[in-house]
């Protein structure tokens, strides 16, 4: 594994356009669940998101959605409806 970057400077050293795929997951009573950024996350302390993540070059949105819900919170999405 190669040398730790700041996200920042990361950022700076890939192509300008993105794709990323990001879940907006509702409970059974229309509640959002969102993730929050802990402390020593920069700008985005404190802060709430969807989960999601970038997608890699080859990726389908659908199964990186699926792998960021899993990693960020242990949960499992079925199939794409």
């Amino acid at each position: 594994m190669g040398d730790w970057i700041p996200r920042e400077e990361w950022v700076k050293t890939q192509p300008q356009a993105f794709v990323a795929s990001c879940v907006m997951l509702l409970d059974s009573q229309d509640r959002t669940l969102l993730l929050r950024y802990g402390p020593g996350q920069g700008d985005a302390s404190g802060t709430w998101w969807l989960s999601g993540g970038m997608v890699d070059e080859g990726e389908s949105p659908w199964p990186a959605a699926c792998w960021e819900m899993g990693e960020e919170t242990g949960l499992t999405l079925g199939s794409q409806a």
